[in-house]
């Protein structure tokens, strides 16, 4: 699916996340030095939620 960021739409999400009232699930964190493996688990499509790549330190 490809889609197109509308400003309007993403201020109203982001307004939904500062009230708390909109919440992103994160299945696993990984370095990026970890992309392909990031990789593999999204092309076996058994995350539940997620899969973010950290760049630097946390």
């Amino acid at each position: 699916m490809w889609v197109r960021p509308d400003p309007e739409d993403l201020a109203a999400l982001a307004a939904l996340a500062d009230r708390g009232e909109l919440a992103v699930h994160v299945d696993q964190a990984l370095p990026l030095a970890e992309a392909a493996e990031a990789w593999r688990l999204n092309r076996l499509g058994r995350t539940r939620g997620k899969l973010v790549l950290s760049v630097g330190e946390r």
